[in-house]
């Protein structure tokens, strides 16, 4: 099932900033993989897996070392 967090969270979880965050979750949402990833309880409360979140990350830290992804 998972844990879901709000935005804010995670900007308090991993230490960046709330602009890295959402410019992460807005690539992520675009991924297919990740559509379930998401819940929009409302205009103000939106809520990400987390444990999509890190997978997201370190592929995303993958395709970046192997020069597959903008930085």
């Amino acid at each position: 099932m998972g844990t879901w967090y709000q935005p804010s969270r995670l900007v308090l979880i991993y230490n960046i900033s709330r602009t890295t965050v959402w410019r992460l979750l807005k690539d992520m949402r675009g991924k297919a993989k990740y559509q379930n990833s998401f819940r929009d309880i409302s205009y103000r409360c939106r809520l990400v897996r987390v444990q999509d979140f890190d997978q997201y990350l370190m592929e995303r830290g993958q395709a970046v070392r192997k020069g597959e992804h903008q930085a």
